[in-house]
């Protein structure tokens, strides 16, 4: 599991709450699209969660995660919940798209829904 948000705060709050799931393991974080890309390519890991609104934009990230063979599960969490949003992440590829004024709980049931999120791939 991976977090790509420039706010501190909501990657800290993101991780207390999948660490209370016991079978989900955050790897890494960070705060902007190329910081992002360049620690993931270290990773290989199983979701990623994108914040639209970071530097370098959450767009470029998804756009650039469907590059790769193997592609992790990308859920877009963010404050810009509209119906154009929505529809152009999902049409670039994200998994899923939730409001974090609203739907926190539903990312963290989509993200156990995955199964056993150890942070990495195969491990």
């Amino acid at each position: 599991m991976f977090i790509a948000d420039d706010s501190t705060l909501i990657r800290r709050r993101i991780k207390a709450l999948l660490d209370k799931q016991g079978n989900i393991q955050v790897v890494g974080e960070a705060g902007g699209t190329a910081e992002a890309l360049r620690c993931l390519q270290t990773l290989s890991v199983d979701v990623v969660i994108v914040d639209i609104r970071m530097p370098g934009g959450g767009l470029k990230l998804v756009k650039a995660l469907q590059q790769w063979p193997e592609k992790p599960h990308i859920l877009v969490y963010t404050s810009q919940n509209s119906p154009i949003y929505r529809d152009t992440f999902l049409r670039a590829g994200a998994d899923g798209f939730f409001d974090k004024a609203h739907e926190t709980e539903r990312l963290v049931t989509r993200i156990v829904s995955f199964g056993d999120v150890n942070g990495q791939r195969g491990h």
